[in-house]
């Protein structure tokens, strides 16, 4: 008897905490920015709504509060400010800030559709709708990209019109250099092995940035193509060598075997220095891009909307 009027208790008492603890969290839902037509939002009210929807407290010291942020959304809560302030007029009136931070869950986290929904306390179809509109809407935008930080310096990068810079050359005569990353995909029905990415040793497609020598800005960007059809070179003549003028070149690796790609021997330490900040500036671009794992996972819808995940990089 003793024991069964403790379970009860212990029962009771849970019962009350669950429902409390509902109770809050439907209070928090209710009043938080998200749910209104504000459009001016500001850092804490993006992580208030973040932190409703993850299901815990916005508590803790700014550097832990920023880096759960990132760790679910891939993005700081001021770039969160500017992306809701540049979409306003990419984004239908009925679309609220808490779909941007959907948008950004399925382009870090990119897990399934069940969970993602499970996750957001919203239906399959409604969570279906939503992330593609942020997506696309983002990969429109032509101010930035994403933000890179080195040690001592922080630098912007920005998609800029390639005429701009063919007035601007450095490196005597060359004022980008170009390199290749590669995403895997889903196998393609029927098979066909023009798919094939020697990287992963399966299906992916390929794109191909140049980025300005003098400054960090991505001038010219290709893809996506098959791996095993589009070679690095072939990319390359197909789509940025008509582009150059006649006394134009690139600075490219060893793959690019064409007159107009240059591989500087680096006579001196100097030189040295120079084309690993050139070529550690590409491999830390592919390593901000791929930190989503929309981009690093194996991509898993129509390939038609894989160009929006890149390009809005």
């Amino acid at each position: 008897m003793y024991l069964h009027t403790v379970h009860c208790n212990y029962v009771y008492v849970t019962s009350i905490v669950l429902i409390l603890k509902y109770v809050k969290f439907i209070c928090l839902w209710c009043s938080c920015p998200g749910m209104e037509s504000d459009q001016f939002l500001s850092a804490s009210d993006f992580e208030h709504l973040a932190a409703v929807l993850v299901r815990r407290t916005d508590r803790g010291s700014k550097i832990t509060v920023k880096r759960r942020f990132c760790a679910n959304f891939g993005v700081s809560p001021q770039v969160c400010c500017f992306f809701w302030e540049m979409l306003q007029i990419n984004l239908p009136k009925d679309c609220k800030s808490i779909h941007l931070l959907w948008g950004l869950m399925f382009l870090k986290i990119y897990s399934t559709e069940n969970v993602r929904a499970c996750t957001v306390c919203a239906d399959e179809k409604t969570f279906r709708k939503w992330p593609w509109l942020i997506v696309k809407a983002i990969s429109k935008l032509d101010l930035v990209s994403l933000y890179i930080f080195w040690i001592r310096n922080r630098y912007l990068f920005l998609k800029i019109h390639f005429e701009t810079q063919l007035r601007n050359k450095s490196l005597e005569g060359s004022f980008m250099s170009i390199h290749g990353t590669d995403f895997k995909i889903n196998e393609p029905s029927p098979f066909d092995k023009s798919w094939f990415s020697h990287r992963y040793n399966g299906p992916g497609v390929r794109y191909k940035i140049g980025i300005s020598i003098e400054t960090p800005k991505i001038v010219w960007s290709n893809g996506p193509r098959p791996c095993g059809a589009y070679s690095d070179l072939k990319i390359f003549r197909d789509g940025l060598k008509h582009l150059l003028k006649v006394d134009g070149f690139v600075l490219a690796d060893s793959g690019y075997t064409d007159e107009r790609c240059i591989q500087p021997p680096g006579s001196n330490q100097k030189s040295h220095r120079l084309l690993s900040l050139i070529r550690a500036r590409h491999e830390y671009l592919n390593k901000r891009i791929k930190q989503f794992g929309l981009l690093n996972h194996k991509f898993r819808h129509d390939l038609s909307l894989h160009h929006y995940c890149f390009f809005l990089f």
